[in-house]
């Protein structure tokens, strides 16, 4: 299905609503205990002002254009990392790592491809500004997954709570990137 939607960067004014989608991620994950969601939404928000503030997140939102709502968006968190060896080009990378998060589209709004441009746009502006996206975590040290894989196995292979890699595992069934084994 093709949606009509515009992405673009998200700035300090756009706080509220990046903390919106947080709180609204762990809620959808039943992982908000009661009572601490507008806690949650207004330490996100903070976080949101400082470190947008500070150039070390950067997010990226979809918005459509009838309405100029926000219906999803994702984020790339900065860290400096140590000089080290690149096995792809045979020498020495100093350079930023961005770290994905953040990553919610507004229910009305799924599954429709919407946080997947997105992100699109995470990887293409990350690398444009020289920023690396670490690598996938492999299930062993001897490379990809030979089979399918469940909520634990992501989980541990990821460093994710196990309802973190349900709830983006689910994403990408309805998104149609992933099937689901019973």
């Amino acid at each position: 299905m093709t949606v009509d939607f515009t992405v673009r960067l998200a700035t300090v004014d756009d706080a509220p609503v990046l903390a919106h989608h947080r709180a609204g991620m762990f809620n959808d994950m039943n992982e908000v205990p009661a009572g601490a969601y507008d806690t949650l939404v207004e330490a996100s928000r903070a976080f949101f002002v400082e470190t947008i503030s500070a150039g070390t997140y950067w997010g990226w939102l979809a918005v459509d254009p009838a309405t100029q709502a926000v219906v999803a968006g994702v984020g790339l968190l900065l860290r400096e990392r140590l000089p080290r060896p690149d096995p792809a080009s045979g020498g020495i990378v100093a350079r930023a790592e961005g770290y994905v998060l953040n990553v919610y589209t507004e229910r009305p709004w799924r599954p429709r491809g919407v946080a997947r441009r997105a992100l699109g746009e995470v990887v293409g502006g990350g690398a444009a500004h020289g920023v690396g996206l670490p690598p996938p975590h492999a299930p062993s040290a001897g490379g990809p997954a030979s089979g399918p894989l469940g909520a634990h196995a992501v989980a541990r292979i990821t460093g994710l709570h196990v309802n973190t890699a349900r709830f983006h595992l689910d994403a990408l069934v309805e998104e149609g990137l992933a099937t689901r084994r019973s």
